[in-house]
């Protein structure tokens, strides 16, 4: 009963992030928070593959993106909302299916 309880209220709370988080995609004239996560998982990829880790600039962009990407995925539902972008589906198919992890 009480595992329901906080099933319930972690459901009913995470509904109202996402709430908010299309309302600020609406302010940003975007449709829902899925279009900005999907120009925000691009961007991060865009750096990861294509900036010279061999630079002092290039390491520094790298970390960065890596640091943000880390906080980014720390809350449990903006975790979720990156999870469900295409790119990061993909990116993680071809990882789980590279290591052949079933």
């Amino acid at each position: 009963m009480l595992s329901e309880d906080f099933d319930d209220t972690y459901e009913h709370l995470e509904n109202d992030t996402i709430r908010s988080y299309n309302g600020l995609a609406n302010f940003m004239e975007n449709p829902d928070i899925h279009s900005i996560i999907t120009v925000f998982a691009e961007k991060m990829v865009q750096n990861l593959i294509c900036t010279d880790g061999t630079t002092d600039e290039g390491k520094q962009v790298i970390e960065v993106t890596l640091e943000t990407f880390d906080v980014f995925v720390s809350s449990p539902a903006s975790c979720r909302l990156i999870c469900r972008c295409e790119l990061i589906k993909q990116l993680l198919q071809n990882h789980v299916v590279s290591h052949h992890v079933q």
